[in-house]
């Protein structure tokens, strides 16, 4: 069977700097504090706006699926990144030019393919899940904000950074593996954190991913629509 795999490491380097804020601008009593209804003052959104907001206060209609939301549910692909998400989804499909039965991309509202913005720390790159610590579905027009291809929406990453992994520890690290019978895919990864002083910390990550090509009950023994363009395929016993 044709095998697929993918390996990818990353390196992140950061320096953290300490602000000092004036006394009365730190000070606050209980009787001014604003309240924190149902936890959601604690989500951040950074790419409906291009500014840093709470969700309560921006004017759109925006999903925000934290690490917590990730982890609890197991998230390793873009589709399963959709499950809980209304108005948002991802279709496999198979075509001369992708015979392996790959995702198709995002289809907002009835608009995909490359209307809808895909971008990682406010860049376009792949999209891997086992880094992510939060993610961001932005519904509706944002070519003001992000160009023409998000004419349907943005769906936006933020990848993690050493102060996830170390916790306020001096050196800490995850591990995580996945499963999925469809295509027998599995998938490891492993982060590393080390802080150094107070503003040098270092994070590594590797991940591992390995797949093969569905089988599916109903589909025809000469390999489908793939195999009848190149004038068939070999049998599944030479695979």
């Amino acid at each position: 069977m044709p095998l697929l795999k993918n390996g990818r490491a990353v390196l992140l380097v950061t320096a953290a700097s300490i602000a000092l804020l004036p006394a009365p601008l730190m000070a606050q009593t209980d009787a001014t504090a604003a309240p924190v209804a149902g936890g959601l003052l604690g989500r951040i959104t950074y790419f409906a706006t291009r500014l840093p907001r709470a969700l309560e206060d921006v004017p759109a209609t925006v999903t925000v699926i934290d690490g917590e939301d990730i982890e609890a549910q197991g998230i390793s692909d873009m589709q399963q990144l959709t499950r809980y998400v209304p108005g948002l989804t991802v279709n496999r499909q198979i075509n001369a030019a992708q015979p392996f039965n790959d995702f198709d991309g995002f289809n907002m509202r009835g608009v995909g393919g490359n209307r809808v913005l895909m971008m990682v720390d406010g860049s376009r790159d792949y999209l891997d899940m086992n880094f992510t610590r939060q993610a961001e579905v932005v519904r509706g027009p944002g070519s003001v904000l992000w160009g023409a291809d998000a004419l349907g929406g943005v769906v936006a990453l933020r990848t993690i950074d050493p102060e996830d992994v170390l916790q306020g520890r001096q050196r800490g690290g995850t591990a995580r593996i996945g499963f999925n019978g469809f295509n027998r895919e599995s998938n490891a990864a492993a982060t590393f954190a080390q802080r150094f002083s107070d503003s040098l910390s270092v994070l590594v990550g590797y991940s591992r991913l390995q797949a093969r090509e569905p089988r599916l009950s109903r589909a025809r023994r000469n390999g489908g629509l793939y195999c009848d363009i190149l004038g068939g395929c070999p049998s599944r016993q030479s695979l």
